[in-house]
């Protein structure tokens, strides 16, 4: 008789007077656990309604009511004859079963049919209790839930709208004012601005209290109290981790010793070690810069350049510095980004606006909403909420109380904030009911990982210690927590252990919502295979690029399952597990070549599917005639194919339409005539008829089923079904109407099964997808795939985050790109979902390889280095690299300077004995096996062969530019310069380095109005200038200010800006030096001259100077600046150094204006000959109406 590690727990937890907290890892039979403790506590209650069962999703509440009516079923007719003898847990939960039978025999029918089974997923919870009192609740009586297609069509079209109501409201409106606002800051793209409120709607469940706080400073103060929040958070675990270490351990005496060896650095760092409070900030950010470079490392050189004394590098408490833990210094470093604790934490401008934005359209989305009778999720959660807040209980909330004994809920580690605020609702005053009323939550922390649908991983881990409810009462939950695992072979579970223990899952950071690791056991009752199959990982180099790389990656992974298929049968249970779809087209190319049949789930968007985008433009084509790409794609659509001579012709007809094209051109062409005349039909009958029917027929005259049939097989023809189906779904009753809600659901429709891969036996999905799924054996390519891919992009508009403790939600814009000054709160949020995103990416790996029963194969990409291989540090390849050390497998001999024949321009693969001399194989003490480029199934490497179109496109060839252009303002300001312009040769034989200015320029200040960005003040001076020079006279005050406000500077402040700007410019036309200048005749003087010239073989200056003239015979040029002296500066130093920092940039206008007029010269007299050309060049400083002179004697030979 076999005993479980954990059968006391398993025990324990079915004890039904207890509270519990149970964590079920992957493969521990939780549902089982979780039928047993219902059946039981059926059998024990008086009416089985006192027994409420929520899970997470529809399916998971369908699979737990099936199997309790399962075992009631079993129960009430006993074994079947010659049936095996039921396991001893298998009997005692019919056992169980039977008692709740006996105990409830007068609803036996009910039971056995399910219907009196209170099992639910928590909206259709909320949905049953708000219907019952819909005033209390807040919502419309009769209101229907949306499903999500619906919710999205209906929030996307009501924020439009809403977004439209606003605009056109009186201009002294605060909504109005704010969405011009953000229109602007969103740089006047609607669509954006759409999609961001869309955003926010969907998530102001976490959001509500913020947006009514509708007043500035209580907004600035409830940001800053979580804003230090989440700041001593981060200071908390430093705090903890450099105590732990050697220099923290000893920093009183470091203190000491240093200081009385005079180390100078020694003198500035705190005498004890800061704290953990905001204000402490400052003294950590001392000890970063004194223990580490810039960029984070930890300072290699520890002398008297870095304040310590000589020898310090090698002293006790130089070694304590250099050996830090890497994750104290990354600490340390890190906090360098927190805001300053006497700093603004956001921009308050930027941030009121979308709140009072955002508080409108959601004020106009629930009017809309209860007007339809409609419920979103939100609104269905928030008004089950609702109930449960007045003063004093309901009638209905006081039915709950009476009526629930026992709660039990499925996946709590996808609890989402509001879901945990309604059980704290349910369970108010059970905690002086202890044994007669229960609470039971079960989940695994390492299987969050729907963070997108607002599950917070860090609820589950707080309920270890209770569930806290009004009154400031807790209701306890004993933890439990199971350790065997049902589902693995013992060397899937241990190699499970050792990698995720000590390397994934190795010191989590809480804050981040990473979760510490709980090690599995086999069960004594697992079959162990006498030869398990090794786990293995196979590599292959980016060469000769990436692409390639990917698809040998396909053809090995299609190779690899067709033996798999051929060893093991037909009656295994396999499937392909994916990261993300972004591959999933190259993978299902090389199956497709093995001719291996695959079910995939969710896989290429339905839009994609060739057959389906010409069926679409012929959806297009009949109800917007007008839509010349829709009727051109039907000119090659697979049911018209026209040859490239009579599109040719049809394209030369006289009509500008295309639609009248075709119809001119069917008059003289049977083919067009035919399909002329089914579209004569479909246009009649449209308005009249769904346009589902409409468009089906139209397709079917002409043989659109049978050409997708020939072509495409079963596959094609279903996913055409698919798409009359959803057409007739988002029927409106007016053609267009249809078509604008289709093409939005069309946006998130996947292909659906292929009907001819229904029954193999490989799936292929993504990991979210196959959760709660188990296979004998799981594929796992896309190894080296990046969790943090999509925030390399552009900075979303917004961020939304919750703080780590309270978990308030904090609401963070964009910094405004006009000012160009970074925002510290969107910094901190931004860092906050980084690692949180990268947390879930640790537990989505976890979920993919506890999916395998018996055998385990992943594979991948690696990047070439010197000598060795690299992978992203943060990817399961890279985890596993850290693990194992991967990297030390090196290479072969001359494996870094291989070449690939075909030049440096045209790389090709490398030939069969090249690539041979690639391949490796390593095995690990523990049986793991590292294959670096296997054999593609066939033993050759070998690209996958890709079908070619009919009629190919022209092969796009990237050109190497001709030169490189080059503006005379990057060559100064401490810009980088290309290596071929950092020094200028002249034919005179003057060299001019132009080699990059040093730091000063970074010191350098910019006058502007305290309420003015530098930047736009500088452009503000010169726009202003260059407008007297055309015109020979200034704007406005009123019309400055009205440009400025344009730009979004707030009117307020925009007057006075252009007051003092324009009486900064009033003062320099007053200088008699430059009134030489703008006195100069028109055709001898330039304003904003722009130029370009060769400056060598392939270099171009091109560039704009602000003044020139022809003054007594010389050429004289005036580059403005709005600088000012630094603090304390004095004027020559500060002329000086200005002018040694855009000297390069000077020189290079001296350059271009020389090369110009002396070749306008050479033409104007028909003669090449020597010519000398005076240019005077300066700098003048538009604050202090000083200027600098950079004069150079050039000689050009024409």
């Amino acid at each position: 008789m076999f005993v479980l590690a954990d059968a006391e727990k398993r025990s324990r937890a079915l004890e039904p007077a207890g509270s519990f907290h149970l964590t079920a890892p992957a493969g521990s039979g939780k549902t089982f656990l979780l039928v047993s403790r219902f059946l039981r506590l059926l059998g024990l209650v008086d009416h089985p309604r006192q027994i409420l069962a929520l899970t997470f999703t529809n399916k998971a509440a369908a699979e737990m009511r099936e199997r309790v009516k399962g075992c009631l079923e079993r129960a009430k007719s006993g074994p079947a004859p010659g049936s095996d003898a039921d396991t001893e847990a298998e009997a005692e939960l019919i056992g169980y079963a039977s008692k709740a039978l006996a105990a409830h025999s007068k609803l036996e029918e009910l039971l056995l049919s399910g219907e009196i089974l209170d099992i639910r997923t928590f909206h259709s919870f909320c949905y049953a209790v708000a219907s019952q009192a819909p005033f209390e609740a807040g919502i419309a009586p009769g209101s229907a839930l949306m499903d999500e297609n619906e919710q999205e069509i209906f929030i996307r079209e009501t924020v439009n709208d809403a977004l439209q109501q606003i605009a056109s409201r009186k201009e002294g409106d605060a909504p109005r004012r704010a969405l011009m606002n953000r229109l602007l800051y969103l740089n006047n793209s609607w669509p954006t601005l759409a999609n961001e409120m869309k955003d926010l709607v969907e998530r102001r469940g976490g959001l509500l209290e913020m947006v009514r706080v509708l007043s500035r400073d209580r907004a600035s103060g409830y940001l800053a109290a979580r804003v230090r929040e989440m700041v001593e958070v981060e200071l908390d675990s430093l705090k903890t981790g450099f105590e732990a270490c050697e220099l923290g351990r000893g920093w009183d005496c470091f203190i000491e010793q240093t200081r009385s060896a005079g180390a100078e650095a020694a003198c500035t760092l705190p005498a004890a070690i800061p704290g953990p409070q905001w204000e402490d900030l400052p003294r950590w950010i001392c000890l970063a810069d004194t223990f580490l470079t810039k960029e984070g490392g930890i300072r290699s050189r520890l002398g008297p350049k870095t304040g310590f004394y000589g020898g310090f590098a090698k002293s006790m408490w130089g070694c304590a510095i250099q050996d830090m833990p890497s994750q104290v210094a990354q600490r340390l470093h890190d906090i360098r980004q927190l805001p300053a604790p006497d700093a603004p934490v956001t921009d308050p401008d930027i941030l009121w606006d979308l709140v009072v934005l955002l508080h409108s359209v959601i004020e106009i989305y629930d009017a809309r909403r209860r007007a339809k009778r409609t419920l979103d999720y939100s609104a269905l959660e928030l008004a089950a909420l609702r109930l449960f807040d007045a003063a004093e209980p309901s009638d209905l909330q006081l039915m709950l109380d009476q009526q629930i004994r026992h709660i039990l809920v499925d996946e709590f580690q996808d609890t989402s904030r509001v879901q945990w605020e309604l059980l704290q609702k349910l369970c108010a005053g059970w905690s002086d009911e202890t044994g007669r009323k229960t609470l039971f939550i079960v989940g695994d922390p390492k299987q969050s990982i729907y963070a997108f649908r607002k599950a917070e991983v860090k609820l589950f881990m707080d309920a270890r210690r209770g569930l806290p409810v009004e009154g400031g009462a807790n209701i306890y939950l004993e933890p439990l927590v199971l350790d065997t695992n049902f589902r693995s072979q013992p060397h899937l579970i241990d190699w499970c252990n050792s990698v995720f223990e000590r390397t994934v899952m190795a010191d989590p950071q809480v804050e981040f919502d990473e979760v510490p690791f709980s090690p599995a056991k086999p069960s004594p009752t697992t079959r162990v295979h006498s030869d398990p199959a090794p786990i293995e990982l196979a590599l292959f180099m980016e060469w000769p690029e990436r692409e390639s790389a990917r698809r040998r990656e396909a053809q090995w992974l299609a190779g690899r399952i067709a033996r798999h298929i051929e060893e093991n049968g037909r009656h295994s249970h396999n499937a392909i597990l994916l990261f993300s779809r972004t591959h999933l087209p190259v993978y299902l190319e090389a199956l497709q070549q093995k001719k291996i049949q695959v079910q995939v789930k969710e896989g290429l968007k339905l839009r994609e599917r060739p057959e389906v985008f010409y069926l679409w433009q012929l959806c297009r084509g009949i109800v917007l005639p007008q839509d010349d790409l829709a009727w051109a794609a039907q000119l090659r659509s697979p049911w018209f194919s026209l040859d490239f001579d009579r599109i040719y012709k049809i394209s030369r007809e006289a009509p500008a339409l295309w639609v009248e094209k075709i119809h001119a051109f069917s008059q003289a062409d049977s083919q067009t005539g035919s399909f002329w005349e089914a579209l004569t039909s479909a246009w009649q009958h449209a308005g009249r008829l769904p346009l589902a029917d409409v468009v089906e027929s139209a397709w079917l005259d002409l043989e659109g089923a049978q050409v997708v049939l020939s072509r495409w097989g079963s596959r094609g023809l279903n996913c055409c079904r698919r798409f009359l189906h959803m057409l007739r779904e988002a029927e409106q009753g007016e053609p267009v109407h249809t078509l604008v809600r289709f093409e939005q659901l069309l946006q998130k429709a996947y292909e659906p099964v292929d009907p001819d891969s229904a029954s193999s036996n490989i799936v292929l999905s993504t990991v979210h997808g196959a959760k709660g799924l188990e296979f004998d054996t799981v594929f796992m390519p896309f190894m080296d795939w990046d969790p943090e891919s999509r925030r390399k992009d552009l900075p979303p508009p917004y961020m939304i985050e919750r703080a780590p403790h309270s978990g308030d939600y904090l609401l963070a814009s964009r910094p405004d790109r006009l000012t160009g000054e970074k925002d510290p709160l969107y910094t901190l949020l931004r860092k906050l979902r980084s690692k949180r995103q990268l947390g879930e990416a640790k537990r989505v790996f976890y979920v993919a390889v506890t999916r395998a029963k018996s055998e385990l194969v992943m594979s991948g990409l690696v990047k070439k280095k010197a000598d060795s291989f690299s992978t992203d540090a943060e990817s399961p390849l890279g985890w596993l690299g850290k693990h194992y050390g991967i990297e030390a497998v090196g290479p072969p001999a001359g494996f870094a300077t291989q070449t690939f024949g075909g030049g440096e321009n045209n790389p090709t693969a490398p030939s069969h004995a090249s690539a041979d001399e690639w391949k490796r194989s390593t095995r690990y003490a523990d049986g793991f096996i590292v294959n670096i480029e296997p054999d593609c199934g066939d033993g050759e490497v070998r690209p996958i062969e890709t079908i070619v179109p009919e009629f190919a496109p022209a092969r796009f060839e990237r050109e190497k530019p001709v030169f490189t252009v080059v503006s005379p303002s990057d060559t100064g300001a401490g810009r980088q310069i290309p290596d071929a312009i950092k020094t200028v040769s002249l034919q005179a034989g003057h060299l001019v380095s132009l080699t990059e200015p040093d730091a000063a320029r970074s010191g350098q200040s910019t006058f502007s109005p305290a309420a003015c960005p530098p930047h736009v003040w500088g452009t503000l001076v010169h726009r202003l200038l260059a407008d007297f020079g055309k015109t020979g006279a200034l704007p406005s005050a009123r019309r400055t200010s009205a440009a400025l406000s344009r730009i979004g500077i707030e009117s307020s402040r925009s007057i006075q800006i252009a007051r003092e700007a324009l009486a900064e410019v009033k003062t320099c036309l007053d200088d008699p030096w430059l009134q030489t200048f703008y006195t100069t005749a028109p055709d001898l003087r330039r304003v904003e001259w722009a130029l370009e010239c060769a400056h060598a073989e392939d270099i171009v200056f091109s560039g704009i100077i602000d003044l020139a003239a022809q003054i007594e015979g010389k050429w004289k040029l005036v580059d403005f600046k709005t600088s000012i002296p630094l603090e304390g500066e004095p004027i020559g130093d500060f002329l000086r150094r200005e002018t040694d920092v855009h000297r390069p940039q000077i020189l290079a206008y001296c350059e271009m204006v020389t090369k110009i007029i002396s070749g306008q010269s050479s033409v104007a007299s028909g003669q090449s000959k020597n010519r000398k050309f005076v240019v005077e060049a300066f700098i003048y400083f538009t604050n202090s109406r000083n200027k600098t002179v950079v004069s150079r004697r050039w000689s050009e030979k024409e």
